[in-house]
């Protein structure tokens, strides 16, 4: 719709950058997700979602849906998605018990990517069947539904591990939530999760290269539809190894996440070499499943050694940290590639997985990383009266 309203691929590309944008600022979100209900801010998230959706189809209605106004309505949409995102992940911990974080995590790995697999699909067609207009109508019910769900889920009261006066002002407030974001900030630079970020840093650099990429990969290898293929099959291999992680929540975590890099780059470059595109997109495929186990793997994780009143901080600050390095991988990739072949560039991504191994077994505290579930926060993680003793 994007680029029928504005003529131009500037535009597409335009909106890609404004909707990455809110995942790099999370950071910020984690705080407020912190002190809010949860159960509100789950709720509140879906009607807000909602309402702009559905003022695209309606706009369109009346002939006054314009680039500007997507451009607006799609950035403010993903940005809540940003609230709502974390709120979940911290709304499991409060349903689940501990040995049931992997198997919970899992089924919500199968929502959000066995959907997409799907129902990206499905939207392809029907959207050559119907208008574009219809598809975002459609689309709008869903958050409603979602709203109606979250209205009905029933969450434990929040304990204030914090005592919080009933009445601040606005300067109180704020300064209540800068503490908040320095102790997030500080809780991941401190505890075992700094050397993670490196790790997703790296792991980000290299999909945001595959992003800008693999169209012209796919180009090159047969045309457009080998592109649908290989997206297809990447899908299909992050949705399997979310449903497998629990198969391998009994592994170390330093042999686990060392085994899936040197997995996904063999792999990877193996897609590359091999002259059959139909054994290609099974191997690029089979490239991402430790990417889907590992994901999985990484929340229950934080889950299990993060405090529950630093869950959403130290969830937000992670993902905003690593999500920083997927747009410049994106656009270094499709920089390079003006001057290199894909097939060179597409290597390169499949190499910095391999590198991601290596520097795995170099630090000694990942490499020697025990299982998740046995994982003590005290020693991976940080207690609230350690981080009180710094700030004072």
């Amino acid at each position: 719709m994007v680029y029928q309203l504005g003529g131009s691929a500037f535009y597409t590309g335009l909106i890609g950058a404004l909707t990455l944008l809110p995942q790099a600022l999370q950071f910020m979100i984690g705080p407020l997700i912190d002190q809010w209900s949860l159960r509100k801010t789950l709720v509140t998230t879906q009607v807000l979602q909602f309402v702009l959706v559905l003022l695209i189809p309606i706009l369109f209605y009346f002939d006054l849906l314009t680039i500007t106004v997507l451009l607006i309505i799609m950035p403010l949409i993903t940005f809540i998605e940003e609230f709502a995102y974390p709120a979940q992940t911290v709304a499991i911990p409060k349903i689940l018990e501990n040995n049931q974080l992997t198997s919970g995590n899992t089924y919500m790995a199968f929502a959000y990517q066995g959907v997409d697999l799907v129902f990206n699909a499905l939207a392809g067609i029907l959207v050559t069947i119907f208008s574009a207009a219809i598809i975002f109508l459609v689309d709008a019910s869903t958050f409603i539904i979602a709203a109606f769900f979250f209205y009905l889920l029933k969450l434990p009261k929040k304990k204030d591990v914090i005592p919080v006066a009933e009445k601040q002002n606005l300067i109180d407030s704020f300064k209540n939530y800068k503490t908040k974001l320095k102790e997030g900030i500080y809780y991941i630079r401190q505890s075992i999760l700094a050397k993670y970020v490196v790790v997703l840093v790296l792991t980000n650099f290299s999909i945001g290269i595959n992003i800008a990429v693999l169209p012209v990969y796919a180009g090159e290898r047969g045309g457009a539809y080998m592109y649908g293929f290989y997206m297809a099959s990447l899908a299909a291999g992050t949705l399997v190894g979310s449903l497998l992680s629990k198969l391998f929540d009994r592994f170390p975590l330093g042999n686990l996440y060392a085994f899936s890099y040197l997995f996904t780059a063999l792999f990877w470059l193996v897609s590359i070499l091999i002259p059959f595109n139909w054994l290609s997109v099974i191997a690029f495929g089979l490239a991402w499943l430790p990417i889907g186990v590992t994901s999985v793997v990484l929340i229950s994780t934080l889950q299990r050694i993060v405090p529950e009143y630093f869950l959403a901080r130290a969830f937000s600050v992670l993902e905003s940290s690593s999500a920083v390095a997927m747009p410049i991988g994106s656009f270094i990739g499709g920089t390079i590639t003006v001057f290199f072949n894909a097939s060179s560039v597409f290597a390169f991504a499949g190499i910095v997985f391999f590198l991601i191994a290596v520097l795995w077994l170099l630090i000694k505290d990942l490499r020697l990383l025990p299982r998740s579930s046995v994982m003590d926060p005290k020693k991976y993680g940080l207690t609230y009266d350690s981080i009180i003793r710094k700030n004072e």
